[in-house]
């Protein structure tokens, strides 16, 4: 199970760089509007102030966005799986669409629980 969702690591990376970018350019359009206003703009004074606004923000633009399609792969591989282990212990031979038709009446629990407890 741990492959699975570890598996995609690349993911993981194209989702930090993603946040990264996305928190850099919500923090220059920040500073851009305090210079538009004819705010003074430290570079650095040793704090950062952050307000809970950015932290929506930067939750509705960036986390939601990439979360929403990750979690949607991983679903699909654990699906996948589960189809496979239910094909391999099938002691009768299934076509694929009869696969899919049992997959898809078996509750999350317990397809999660499959595959959680057969070895990779």
């Amino acid at each position: 199970m741990s492959k699975i969702i570890l598996g995609r690591l690349a993911s993981y990376l194209v989702v930090l760089l993603i946040g990264f970018f996305t928190a850099r350019h919500m923090l220059s359009a920040n500073v851009a509007q305090k210079l538009m206003k004819g705010d003074t703009v430290e570079l650095w004074g040793g704090a950062w102030t952050v307000n809970m606004k950015q932290i929506v923000d930067f939750l509705q633009v960036a986390i939601i966005p990439t979360l929403i399609p990750l979690g949607l792969a991983i679903w699909g591989r654990v699906k996948a799986r589960y189809e496979l282990i239910l094909a391999r212990l099938s002691p009768k031979v299934m076509t694929h669409e009869e696969v899919k038709e049992q997959t898809a009446a078996t509750p999350v629990s317990q397809i999660i629980a499959t595959v959680a407890s057969k070895p990779a």
